[in-house]
């Protein structure tokens, strides 16, 4: 026995408000092949004397610090094509070394806001979500509006590895790895 039209008419009416609520995107930036190029890496140079690199792992990426002649960080930074709508970053990164993560986000006035995450001290992969992009807890923000509100979107953000943040200062030198970096999207 075929369905009647009225009944079809009320599903589809009860179904398709259901089908087109969309919950929130992931979009996962890539760390290998073109994307690797994508990212790009800094000395820090208004702190002059950092070394280190940006590298390609079977993993992901990893970059690497050293402080012996001065310098304060190195970052990697990512700059999005189009600005995107970012309400979460969830990393997946290691460090046996930093005891912190810098991380920056600029909005579109080129606003940027830092703040440090707390690493744990186990020398295996842990899994870092960021939900409060704006540093409430210690805010830090400069250029852009100047204002220390957001504008969105963003238009990229920014890892770092902080001398500061090194578990053993004497050492000066420090690497974090990134397996992958997913930005969370309403």
């Amino acid at each position: 026995m075929a369905p009647r039209i009225d009944t079809l008419l009320l599903i589809a009416l009860l179904v398709g408000p259901l089908a087109a609520q969309e919950g929130p995107k992931a979009i996962a930036l890539g760390l290998h092949g073109k994307d690797f190029d994508e990212w790009s890496f800094s000395l820090g140079r208004e702190f002059p004397g950092a070394h280190g690199n940006l590298w390609q792992t079977p993993e992901g990426v990893a970059f690497a610090g050293e402080f012996w002649k001065g310098g304060n960080y190195v970052s990697i930074s990512r700059n999005f094509a189009e600005p995107v709508d970012v309400k979460a970053l969830v990393l997946e990164i290691r460090s046996e070394e930093a005891a912190t993560l810098g991380f920056r986000i600029t909005d579109s006035t080129g606003q940027v806001f830092q703040q440090r995450l707390s690493l744990s001290e186990s020398p295996g992969w842990q899994r870092l979500a960021i939900r409060d992009l704006l540093g409430k807890k210690d805010p830090i923000s400069w250029g852009g509006a100047k204002d220390g509100k957001w504008h969105g979107p963003a238009k990229s953000i920014s890892f770092l590895l902080d001398r500061g943040a090194l578990r053993d200062r004497e050492k000066k030198q420090g690497m974090i790895s990134l397996r992958s970096v997913l930005l969370e999207c309403p």
